[in-house]
Parts: structure tokens; sequence; C-alpha cells
């Protein structure tokens, strides 16, 4: 399988070493989660709430970490013509570990939430306004790695 890049210059596109997997899941609705159980933390990765949006996009969720810091990550794909844009922001500790998000970040998903004929275009304005290039950028292919951890979104747009 041939994984892509992540276009930008975020943490989450760095060539990481791909972390020693001891656990692999698939959950409903197309959810995937990695657990490697490195020493010094415990790198993680997983990808879920998927939600449907109208003219053949998706979006999803993946959330990374190491042990010591949690970042958070979206994705608005187009499964018709294979692109799309991401956005991610780093949780601060108060926030804990999973199912919390900076404002920021709900801000952008209640707005991705509440258009669902949202212009690729224009999102990918938007992220790199608010995000900036660290933190955004564009996806040209359904398969990607992020920290090390293998990603396809071929599921997600199956059930689109």
């Amino acid at each position: 399988m041939a994984l892509a890049t992540l276009s930008g210059t975020a943490a989450l596109a760095e060539k990481v070493a791909a972390p020693v997997v001891h656990t692999f899941e698939r959950g409903e609705e197309c959810a995937v989660y990695y657990n490697s159980g490195m020493p010094g933390g415990n790198p993680f990765g997983n990808m879920q709430m998927l939600q449907r949006l109208n003219d053949g996009k998706i979006s999803q969720q993946i959330v990374v970490g190491d042990g010591t810091r949690t970042e958070e990550m979206a994705i608005v794909f187009d499964c018709e013509q294979n692109r799309g844009v991401w956005f991610s922001d780093v949780l601060p500790p108060e926030l804990g570990m999973i199912g919390r998000s900076t404002d920021r970040f709900e801000r952008l998903m209640g707005t991705i939430r509440g258009t669902p004929n949202i212009d690729l275009s224009e999102l990918g304005n938007t992220v790199r306004r608010e995000f900036g290039a660290r933190q955004s950028g564009t996806l040209h292919s359904r398969t990607f790695a992020v920290n090390g951890f293998d990603f396809d979104l071929s599921c997600s747009c199956y059930l689109h």
C-alpha cells in the first residue's frame, strides 16, 4: 500500500519511525485504534467519528499521542476527487486525553458539521488562516501516515 504524506509542515506530517504496534482494532463506522506500548510513553493513534457530508465528502477525526501530549486532527475528504483538507491542534494537559477539544478546533468542526456542502478550497483557506501552515494542509490520497501510524479513508468513502 502506498502512503501519501500530508502536505504542510505540521508535527503530524514530519517523518517519524513507525511505532511497534501491540494492538490494532477496528471499530464501527470505519474506526481504527492503534496502541504501540513503546517504552517511555504509550504512543497511540485512532481514527473515528465518521460524518457523511454531501457531494461525496466525509469528515473524520484522528487523535495521536505519546503519553505526554495529545494532538487532535480533523480531515474533510472528497471521496470522488480523492483530495482533502486537514487541520490539527495540540491539546493542553488540562483537557486530558481523548474526548475534549480546543475551542478553535470545536468552532471549525461545528462549521463543518453545519455546512454539509462545504467547499474544500474555501475550507483550505480557513484552516490556513485559523491554524497556520504547521497545523494544516492538504491530502491527495485516501492513505496517509500520522506519527508513524497508517490510516486509510477507503472504508469511510465506501460507507458514504
